[in-house]
């Protein structure tokens, strides 16, 4: 997740180191994200922590699917107006809450995340 990391830190996605760590869905959605920041004039200061636990892994023949649980902390990951480096975030915002997210085994055997799901009202 270093990368998304990066992407919010300066607004700009880098689409080679994007699509080493998502797919699908997942690539889709952080694309969007990156630009409605940018669009909003936001980047990210700090860094998120992350504390991915693999919850299940199903392999059927050459496919492979794997499930994850994290508690995403964003305390010290801030959004910030780019232009002024005033303070972005909304009001009583969760800090920490879980994601779910699927992986997938591509074709050059490496996991990528494919879909991803935060849900803000199970805190952690």
């Amino acid at each position: 997740m270093e990368f998304r990391i990066e992407t919010f830190a300066t607004g700009h996605a880098d689409v080679q180191k994007q699509s080493k760590v998502t797919t699908g869905a997942a690539y889709d959605k952080i694309a969007a994200d990156v630009i409605a920041a940018q669009g909003a004039g936001m980047v990210f200061k700090g860094t998120p922590v992350f504390k991915p636990e693999v919850t299940a892994v199903e392999v059927q023949g050459a496919s492979s699917t794997a499930t994850l649980v994290d508690c995403l902390d964003i305390t010290n990951w801030k959004p910030i107006i780019a232009a002024t480096g005033a303070d972005a975030a909304q009001p009583g915002q969760v800090l920490r809450y879980v994601v779910s997210a699927t992986a997938v085994k591509t074709q050059d055997s490496a996991w990528r995340i494919s879909e991803y799901t935060p849900d803000r009202s199970r805190t952690c």
